[in-house]
């Protein structure tokens, strides 16, 4: 009769737990049409055969669902191991074209409030170095150091450079390059009087370090 569905050749008012209602008759799957979605009923609770899920719902491995369960993301619509459209990234959950919060990295495809440790920030994106022109300055890639108080050794910004290096315009090194002498830990030029020389810069006129003064 009309109301009534079909579990175990039995009327029932609904299907019992564990089966779905496909078009009348209770089943563990929708066989009438293969091609339709598991949807639970928000007024009954009861689970049936549909072609659509309730408004807001994803769809995980045929079945309507709020959410899409731990480990898989929604991927327009549908619950998927990793977002499937290039460019795209996994926004806690949910497949966007970019971090919906743009403090965040994005690390190895899904965004992040930071980097793992040992990689670095580089335009957003975690890897494992920044490219040869720039530096580490603690964790994110920049042309300098934000602090300038700090210096800079083997491509990464430090407080103070170690004993045994020099210090060259904030770079630590082993020794001075040409133009300039070590005085104390600081690379200096000799201060020599020279119209030819450059103002503030060392050159070498003849033989001889110059910088000018006036």
């Amino acid at each position: 009769p009309p109301g009534k569905v079909i579990a175990n050749a039995y009327c029932v008012d609904k299907c019992p737990e564990g089966t779905v209602n496909d078009h009348s008759i209770c089943r563990t799957r929708c066989l009438y049409n293969r091609e339709q979605l598991i949807r639970t009923l928000q007024s009954t609770g009861e689970k049936v055969c549909a072609d659509t899920c309730n408004d807001g719902e994803v769809i995980n491995a045929g079945v309507c669902t709020g959410v899409c369960p731990l480990g898989k993301v929604n991927d327009n619509g549908y619950c998927q191991d990793k977002c499937s459209r290039p460019g795209e990234v996994d926004d806690h959950g949910v497949c966007r074209n970019a971090c919906s919060n743009t403090q965040e990295v994005i690390n190895n495809g899904k965004c992040s409030t930071s980097c793992a440790k040992g990689q670095v920030n580089y335009n957003g994106l975690c890897a494992q170095e920044c490219p040869a022109s720039l530096i580490d300055d603690h964790g994110v890639c920049r042309n300098e150091c934000q602090n300038t108080s700090e210096f800079i050794l083997q491509r990464k910004c430090v407080t103070d450079c170690p004993d045994g290096k020099f210090i060259n315009e904030r770079e630590c090194v082993d020794e001075c390059p040409a133009g300039k002498v070590a005085d104390g830990r600081y690379c200096t030029c000799l201060l020599y009087t020279s119209d030819a020389a450059d103002d503030l810069l060392c050159v070498d006129l003849g033989g001889r370090r110059i910088i000018k003064k006036k």
